[in-house]
């Protein structure tokens, strides 16, 4: 159901049991959270701080990533009731790659990979819920 959905995916530390890339997500209070990231291949890592920007329970959750962030980013996720006991997540992430015009063109090229690794951490997600008992926080 959509409100185990929403619930699973607000407890911001969750996102590393589905997400592949991320290494660990740390809430710190009021809507701020940092974030590290695997780096590309595997390969060092990545760290920013956000801010939780909506938090409509049940319906939509938008963050933005602070000013001096390694990659700026921000992103949405809405979810939709579908059926008695189904859910719909669209997710939206848009980025600016560090490193400047050379770190743009790179992440030009792997937008791609990017988009795979997305659809496969929501597969996760489903794979991961379907076969929890009960949504841990």
């Amino acid at each position: 159901p959509v409100n185990e959905v929403y619930t699973f995916w607000r407890h911001l530390a969750n996102l590393p049991k589905f997400m592949s890339h991320l290494k660990s997500v740390e809430e710190k209070g009021a809507g701020l959270s940092h974030w590290v990231a695997q780096g590309p291949s595997g390969i060092g890592s990545l760290s920013w701080d956000a801010k939780l920007l909506v938090d409509y329970k049940d319906r939509q959750l938008s963050w933005q990533s602070q000013p001096g962030s390694t990659i700026e980013n921000a992103g949405k996720v809405v979810f939709k009731q579908r059926g008695s006991n189904g859910t719909e997540v669209d997710v939206t992430i848009s980025y600016h790659a560090p490193f400047g015009d050379a770190g743009e063109a790179a992440a030009h090229l792997l937008n791609p990979v990017f988009e795979r690794i997305v659809k496969s951490d929501i597969e996760s997600l489903k794979a991961y819920l379907e076969t929890t008992h009960e949504v841990k926080l």
